[in-house]
């Protein structure tokens, strides 16, 4: 593409063309699909994240958490306000084969080494879960951008 004699860039889809004087791409781990051109600079890597879910009542959790256990290793909690927690990570589960994750835009598979992690997850680490019957409801895998 070029800019006109204004300066501005004709963006076309399918829905129609504006002219801008600025474009954003916010295409996130996909930019170099777009823009060949960023390819090696940016590169998606894939993660696993899941939302557990307590049977019983616990204490509730009300900040985010990121458990360390070695360096590089580390999975994050994201309590939610129906008491559910998003919990993200198992990166020692799948890291050492990088064909389960760098370079990875395909978001709809799991990464299989880490479907079982998160199981038992609350009870394992947090004092007041142990009973909780606490759950992996939902667990999903995606893909973001590391910049080279």
């Amino acid at each position: 593409s070029e800019r006109d004699d204004s300066g501005r860039w004709t963006v076309t889809t399918p829905r129609g063309s504006i002219k801008t004087h600025h474009v954003v791409y916010a295409s996130n781990a996909y930019t170099p699909a777009i823009l060949p051109i960023y390819s090696g600079k940016i590169v998606p890597v894939r993660g696993v994240c899941c939302r557990i879910v307590p049977t019983r009542p616990v204490k509730r959790l009300t900040e985010t958490y990121t458990l360390r256990w070695a360096e590089g290793e580390f999975d994050y909690l994201i309590p939610r306000e129906d008491g559910s927690i998003i919990v993200g990570g198992a990166w020692n589960k799948y890291h050492q084969d990088k064909s389960n994750w760098y370079n990875v835009v395909n978001d709809d598979e799991m990464i299989e080494p880490a479907r079982e992690y998160f199981d038992q997850y609350m009870q394992r680490n947090f004092h007041g879960w142990e009973k909780s019957g606490a759950y992996v409801d939902q667990i999903w895998t995606g893909s973001k951008p590391i910049t080279l």
